[in-house]
């Protein structure tokens, strides 16, 4: 962890159990906000990052959590809970039948736990753990669809819909097969960090089952220099399709092409990606405007759309 604990061998874990009294707890201070945290060496702060498993016991006033390392540990007030964005559907916009469910959870000092998620007041998250290796889409963002582990006994290993992007931060993502009908629906996200501290975001959304573009394509950021980073083309598609983006240069001339499978209006999995090189060459393309057609197909319709790009090198 490089925060001057020692840290134990992969794998291996320790139950910590720490006890209060009453007397303990400050005036003003909620009983329910008591964790776990451990002294950081390195950083000279207290930190919950790592620590998983919290059980309280107020009866017996304890506190325990797993923890993978030796340090100084005690009983504090966190008032931290996980930050949520609903990356996917957005809110009062568009999504497939089998809806792209894409949630961003921060948390300012503990880890995140896998969050509830609930459509029209059922709780799908089993269901989108059960099926996150054979849903069709890249869940944990490597670039592959539905990994398979190597053990045909347990799914543990197979693609998850949860994943950790940083101590402290996780992202899950999944398309679970509830065929929806078409009209309004509410999806609740139920998040809760390592502490048991929750935070809940709900969006209404909606499911058409025609092609179009919800709202105009856009690509961020833009203008973009190819030689820092890339552009991203947002196409706010109302349902699922196969997308074609064919780059033109102002004269007319055919630079680039690209194409991806989306989802639906929203989220980092319907975004195409570009990196402002040159197709034929695989160099960078001179500063200017460009021309990114936008055709979107699905088994019965096509629609087309055009962007404007800006390259720079400044």
């Amino acid at each position: 962890m490089n925060d001057g604990t020692k840290q134990f061998l992969a794998g291996v874990s320790a139950t910590v159990q720490l006890g209060y009294s009453d007397a303990d707890i400050p005036a003003g201070v909620d009983e329910s906000t008591l964790g776990i945290a451990y002294w950081d060496e390195l950083n000279n702060k207290w930190s919950a990052e790592g620590i998983t498993g919290i059980n309280f016991d107020r009866t017996a006033n304890t506190i325990a959590a797993n923890v993978t390392h030796f340090s100084a540990y005690a009983i504090m007030a966190i008032n931290s809970i996980p930050v949520v964005t609903i990356e996917s559907p957005k809110s009062t916009c568009y999504a497939d039948e089998d809806p792209l469910i894409s949630i961003k959870m921060d948390d300012s000092f503990s880890g995140i736990a896998t969050p509830k998620v609930e459509i029209d007041g059922q709780d799908v998250t089993t269901l989108i753990q059960q099926t996150a290796a054979s849903d069709g889409i890249d869940n944990n963002g490597n670039g592959t669809i539905d990994e398979q582990g190597g053990n045909l006994l347990i799914v543990t290993d197979d693609e998850q819909s949860f994943n950790l992007l940083a101590a402290t931060s996780a992202r899950f993502v999944a398309r679970p097969p509830i065929k929806l009908a078409k009209g309004e629906h509410t999806l609740r996200i139920t998040a809760m960090n390592a502490q048991a501290r929750t935070s809940v975001s709900v969006t209404k959304f909606n499911v058409g089952n025609r092609l179009d573009f919800a709202q105009d394509p856009y690509n961020y950021p833009n203008p973009f220099n190819p030689r820092n980073n890339t552009t991203k083309i947002v196409s706010n598609l109302t349902t699922e399709a196969d997308v074609k983006v064919k780059i033109y240069d102002f004269a007319g001339n055919k630079v680039s092409e690209l194409s991806k499978h989306l989802y639906g209006q929203s989220g980092p999995i319907n975004e195409i990606e570009w990196n402002g090189f040159e197709g034929s060459t695989n160099k960078y393309l001179a500063d200017g405007v460009y021309f990114a057609s936008i055709e979107a197909t699905n088994a019965s319709e096509v629609i087309k759309k055009v962007l404007k790009i800006a390259v720079t090198s400044k």
